[in-house]
């Protein structure tokens, strides 16, 4: 087995996929570096008397006190001097110090932490160096003493963590951590806790090859005192057989009919030198129900393990039992035995035998977790509990899951919305009840819980507790696609390695005869309409044995809203929709809805009512669909510095429930390295398909592995149904992976083209290799990486469609990631959000867009390259005498003088003169008359002097700016204008008024200078055209151009026969699943295989 070293970080740890058999060896050697510490949150723990017992009686087991063996480190601390030589304590309020008692009562010293009186500092404790470095099969042998701090009603613990330094990696790694369950030798105390000498226990640790020293870390909980002795690093004299039982694997809660018998095994490891013959492994049940059983493992290599599986244990009462693997006695006793504790009862199963576990999993994509049970006769599973940490996941959705021994879904949950009030440590209640509860007989499956897409600050789910423990019980711990009920999913076990053992229990009960129940509400949790009324459809199921016929009652309240209707002779193991009276809401009011079934005889009303809330509200026209709080905020301060839909927007978290339909513009936003998940694309493919020529939608699509994901010529395993969403919807395909990489020369760099090339250069900034893609299917380039030559359709990094009935925009990268790479930071996304709206209005108008950049003096500030934002209005002119005025529009320039001015007159190939007013600055022509090419044109004028009529600007800098001071608009610049400057000067005016040229909102000295200057200078108007115009200007306007491009015939036929199929992973394949494990308070991501 290959030790995993990984850094605590967003980074992801690949795990191995490993075998495990007989002879493998589950030495604890898996290692983690170090993360800062995180402040402990101060949790009671309600525990039993009798789980206090077996916590303590399983860390007191006396080790034989043999200290004979080839020590590195062997420190007592019975030379009275603290710290001893050689190693440092990291000093504070609280730190590690000597106490006059010892392991065992055979000393005199110990060295111990303080968490009774502590101020969360966590510090440590570091050893002397060794005199050479650890071998393999090395150990860490430690006595400890521990009591937890008890208010009276809950125990409270601290954690103590222990870490080597490699010296080959030249880092710390973690090399275990202890919950103080796992050291507790003594009752809780109220009071400080001091060992006696019959209350201590000892830990024999695997510690890696090439160690040089160790640190142990107090993780404080201000509970109770840990008391450390006689540390030893080296290799233990063994002069005997040593066997050790390792795991227990029976059942926590065990349904005295459904479960039984039921298999114990138990996990037995040869820690001797040599082979061990003809070994003796007891099992002893006591309690409640009583048994006693034995078998031999015939030989057993060194460093070996074995699993043993005992016949089937029948239990007759309900009640608890200690279920204990023991082996003989041998030269360490400490480890002879392990006990669980087994709950036999009328209905639930369950593995794990204790209420409080010490890690999370969740999937960065979207899956389910999964127990495999096995049911003994006929019974029909009704409910799923699961603990859920709610802490990390407030707003996220999950559900529960039942999948059958073929891999069909066959059961569900509705929708559920985690809550602050979930506690951690409480198992939360989903009913199964979509279609209906699900009947099995003699047969194994699989329940659990399952998460949609994830939304929030961070990036990883993290919904499923579980217990942590290498190596994890075998064929228990699953995963499963997610699909709807009927689909075939499959499931695959976890690798043991990884630990995982979850905490999931399996409701089950008998056939009811008659049984009709509430299947869904339907549409529940924030919900999006175009109007205030809409019609309710719930479902029902029949799970009784013949047809039925019953009333359903759904209450909305506040607002006294009740429908009653009928269903007819519901077939047994059917579902009917039912269609309730329309309802009329309030928007953004949060409603109690409760249906209820009404059946005579009902053999299980338990699931005759179901509530949960919505909140209904009226969409706007943008929606953006976001998974990372990053995109949104990103895309949302697009939005406001745009303006156009600054108020006219919603942002909905991706695990959305209901239907696209109600808005226009979809800005979706996929997380790091992820896909669109099945129920999100078919919503999205569902958006394009609802949409029509007379009410067109648009879907902008920003996502790093989309491409990667999704396409065949780089993924051999993309879902069909995903690959035509890419190609025929999103109209691209992957080139390559990785385009910062692959052209450097493009520096991250990217340019604009046809429509787009108003941006001529901005940047992304994406560690996450976003890929190089073309437009097939009748889109086309929107942006190129600056370096790559020619505005084909070779290699993008944006693609655009305009449709006759929708539009969709596509681009590789997240919209957090861009940058700007000439002015304001918020310039980058700014402009391209700004360019995707100017090309939305455009195709659906045929307007043109002009992007213009021109900066006036006084706003400018060439040290920070920005400017005060204002308004400029923008005229097209003939370009011919009399120079008529052809169009208009007016724009708020960004801090880098840029903006997009939309006109609906201008016709493409045509020549016209750019005309620049500004409040307080000097009219300014474009040099040339200009003309749009395919709804397009770009002018700055601040590059050089010579892009204005008559050469007339001025230098600020590195750009070119029009003059300021034309404050009465006469066309010059002279003593009437620094007249007026100079009086609301002396008379200290303030606000937006025109004679403040440097827009501080204060009209003073500065201001004064700036139009003196160019009173100084002399500053005229230069233009070709006079200066007055007629009013026949607006005559003979062009017609607008409403050409679009022909959509692509879409595979639909293909696209519904795959899009529930089970997505298949290559081995070898780059962009695998990922999960995050949380784990003592920290989180790793790791690559399931």
């Amino acid at each position: 087995m290959k030790n995993l070293k990984s850094i605590l970080s967003i980074l992801i740890t690949v795990c191995l996929l490993l075998g495990i058999n007989s002879q493998n060896s589950y030495s604890q050697n898996s290692t983690n570096k170090i993360k800062p510490n995180e402040t402990n949150l101060k949790k009671g723990k309600k525990i039993s008397n009798a789980e206090v017992s077996k916590l303590i009686n399983k860390n007191k087991k006396t080790l034989k006190k043999n200290s004979r063996g080839t020590w590195l480190l062997q420190e007592d601390f019975e030379s009275g001097i603290f710290p001893p030589s050689g190693w440092t304590v990291t000093s504070g309020a609280t730190q590690w110090e000597q106490n006059f008692v010892s392991g065992y009562g055979t000393g005199n010293y110990c060295m111990f932490y303080s968490n009774y009186n502590c101020n969360y500092s966590d510090n440590t404790i570091y050893t002397s160096g060794f005199p050479s470095l650890t071998q393999t099969g090395d150990k860490l042998v430690f006595d400890f003493a521990y009591a937890p701090y008890n208010d009276g009603t809950f125990d409270y613990y601290d954690n103590l963590e222990i870490f080597y330094y490699d010296d080959i990696d030249a880092s710390w790694y973690s090399l275990i951590f202890y919950n103080g369950t796992d050291l507790q030798t003594a009752p809780g105390t109220s009071g400080n806790f001091e060992p006696a000498s019959n209350e201590w226990g000892t830990k024999t640790i695997d510690i890696p090859a090439n160690a040089s020293s160790i640190y142990f870390q107090s993780w404080e909980n201000c509970a109770n005192d840990f008391f450390i002795d006689n540390i030893r690093v080296g290799v233990p004299a063994v002069t005997g057989n040593e066997a050790s039982v390792e795991k227990v694997w029976a059942k926590g809660k065990l349904p005295l009919v459904y479960g039984v018998p039921d298999k114990i095994s138990a996990l037995i490891k040869n820690n001797s030198a040599s082979p061990i013959y003809n070994l003796k492994v007891y099992l002893n049940i006591s309690g409640a129900n009583n048994l006693t059983d034995s078998l031999v493992i015939s030989n057993l290599n060194p460093g070996d393990t074995a699993q043993v599986d005992f016949n089937g244990f029948m239990p007759v009462l309900n009640g608890f039992s200690t279920v204990t693997i023991s082996v003989p006695d041998d030269e360490n006793n400490s480890n002879n035995s392990l006990d669980y504790l087994s709950e036999v009862n009328p209905n639930t199963m369950r593995y794990v035998d204790s209420n409080c576990c010490n890690g999370s999993v969740g999937w960065i994509g979207e899956y389910s977790f999964l127990n495999k049970y096995y049911m003994s006769g006929t019974g029909q599973i009704r409910k799923v509990n699961i603990k859920l940490s709610s802490e990390e996941n407030v707003g996220q959705v999950v559900y529960g899951y039942v999948v059958n021994s073929s891999g069909i879904v066959v059961g569900k949950s509705s929708y559920y919305k985690i809550q602050a009030s979930d506690q951690q440590n409480t198992y939360k209640t989903f009913e199964i009840t979509d279609p209906k509860p699900v009947i099995i007989t003699n047969d194994h499956y699989y329940v659990g819980i399952a998460q949609t897409e994830y939304s929030g600050d961070g990036f990883a789910f993290t919904p499923q507790m579980f217990l942590y423990d290498v190596p994890a019980r075998p064929d228990a711990n699953y995963y499963a696609n997610l699909a709807p009920t009927g689909s075939l999913v499959g499931v695959g076990e976890f690798p043991r390695e990884y630990g995982q053992n979850y905490a999931i229990e399996s409701v089950i009960g008998n056939q009811a005869s008659i049984d009709a129940g509430v299947s869904d509400l339907g549409l529940t949790y924030d919900q999006y309409f175009s109007v205030t009324s809409f019609t309710p459809v719930g479902k029902v199921f029949n799970a009784g044995t013949g047809s039925a016929t019953f009333t359903v009652n759904r209450k909305i309240t506040p607002g006294g809203y009740t429908s009653t209707k009928t269903v007819t002779s519901l077939a047994a193991g059917g579902n009917a929709s039912v269609t309730f009276d329309p309802w009329t809401f309030t928007s953004g009011t949060t409603y109690t809805i409760r249906d209820s079934v009404i059946l005579s005889g009902d053999g299980n009303i338990s699931n005759n009512a179901m509530s949960n809330t919505i909140t209904p509200r009226i969409a706007k026209q943008l929606c953006v669909l976001w998974q990372q709080k990053e995109d949104r905020d990103s895309l949302v301060r697009a939005i406001n510095s745009d303006g156009r839909y600054a108020n006219n927007f919603d942002t909905v978290r991706m695990n959305y429930t209901g239907s696209y339909k109600p808005w226009k513009f979809m800005f979706v936003n996929f997380k790091n390295e992820s896909n669109y998940s099945p129920w999100v694309r078919d919503s999205l493919k569902a958006f394009l398909d609802q949409s029509t020529a007379g009410n067109k939608k648009s879907l902008i699509v920003f996502g790093n592995t989309l491409a990667v994901n999704n396409d065949p010529d780089i993924n051999f395993y993309a879902n069909p149904a995903d690959t035509i969403f890419y190609r025929q919807y999103l109209k691209s395909r992957s080139v390559s992976d990785n385009w910062p990489a692959n052209i450097p020369a493009s520096e991250n760099k990217f340019r604009g083209t046809g429509f787009f090339s108003g941006v001529s250069q901005d940047s992304v900034s994406d560690p996450f290799t976003p890929e190089l893609i073309m437009p097939v299917n009748g889109g086309t380039a929107a942006f190129k990486p600056k370096s790559v030559s020619g505005n084909g359709s070779d290699s993008c990094i944006a693609v655009c469609f305009a449709g006759s009935s929708y539009n969709t925009f596509f681009m590789s990268n997240k919209f957090s990631s861009l940058r700007s790479t000439n002015s304001s930071p918020l310039d980058g996304p700014v402009l391209v959000y700004t360019k995707i709206i100017d090309w939305l209005q455009s195709i659906s108008t045929g307007a043109k867009i002009l992007d213009l950049t021109i900066l006036p003096e006084g706003l400018y500030d060439p040290n920070a390259n920005a400017m005060v934002r204002d308004t400029v209005k923008v005229y097209l002119r003939n370009a011919t005498s009399p120079f008529a005025r052809v169009d208009s529009g007016k724009a708020y320039l960004s801090p880098s003088g840029q903006a997009s001015v939309l006109f609906s007159n201008a016709s493409n190939g045509v020549n016209y003169y750019i005309q620049v007013k500004h409040r307080n600055a000097m009219e300014t022509w474009s040099k040339l008359p200009q003309m749009f090419s395919g709804n397009q044109l770009t002018y700055d004028f601040t590059t050089a002097i010579t892009k204005a009529y008559g050469d007339n600007m001025k230098q600020s800098g590195s750009r070119w700016v029009i003059y300021s001071g034309d404050v009465n608009k006469d066309g010059a610049i002279d003593a009437s204008d620094v007249s007026a400057v100079d009086n609301d000067s002396y008379n200290s005016l303030s606000g937006y008024v025109v004679t403040d040229l440097t827009g501080d909102d204060f009209v003073d000295a500065s201001d004064v200078s700036v139009c003196d200057n160019n009173v100084t200078i002399g500053v005229y108007r230069s233009a070709p055209a006079p200066t007055v115009y007629s009013g026949s200007e607006e005559d003979n306007l062009p017609s607008l151009d409403n050409s679009v491009l022909n959509e692509f015939k879409i595979d639909h036929e293909i696209y519904e026969k795959t899009k529930n199929m089970n997505k298949v992973s290559d081995p070898n394949f780059k962009r695998e699943t990922k999960f995050a494990e949380r784990k003592n308070n920290r989180v790793e991501y790791k690559t399931l295989k």
